[in-house]
């Protein structure tokens, strides 16, 4: 898990001097959904530019770096982003595999207190899974 941590931070060099970089912690709702909702994800918001990319463990292993994310809401109250993931092997009940060819996550961060939500639609399966944590500036 350190390695992941340093890995992550080291990846996600500031874009620019007024980048704010997020270290947030998650839990999912229910035990079986942490495949899914990595416990710990890194956001980097340059506001300046709006761009903005994320990193996480489910990240590294499929692309091995950073990816783009898109900034879905931005309020006074919190502020949304989302990004997909494709190309996810997931085992089957009947011992091979499968790919998972889409799956949409949303991440929410609390401006006031930095809580954090997410949820995650793997597209052409009907559940939605979600999580709730904290994050913090670093």
């Amino acid at each position: 898990m350190k390695h992941l941590v340093f890995a992550g931070v080291v990846a996600l060099a500031p874009i620019s001097a007024i980048a704010d970089t997020y270290k947030c912690e998650v839990k999912p709702d229910t035990g079986h959904e942490d495949w899914l909702i990595p416990s710990v994800t890194f956001i980097e918001h340059d506001k300046a530019t709006g761009e903005v990319v994320v990193f996480d463990g489910l990240i590294k292993e499929i692309y091995g770096q950073p990816i783009e994310a898109r900034i879905s809401t931005d309020n006074a109250k919190r502020t949304t982003y989302s990004w997909n993931v494709s190309g996810l092997k997931v085992g089957t009940t009947e011992g091979g595999t499968a790919m998972m060819q889409n799956i949409v996550y949303k991440f929410t961060i609390v401006k006031a207190n930095l809580q954090a939500r997410t949820s995650v639609k793997p597209l052409g399966f009907l559940n939605t899974f979600r999580g709730k944590g904290k994050c913090s500036i670093v």
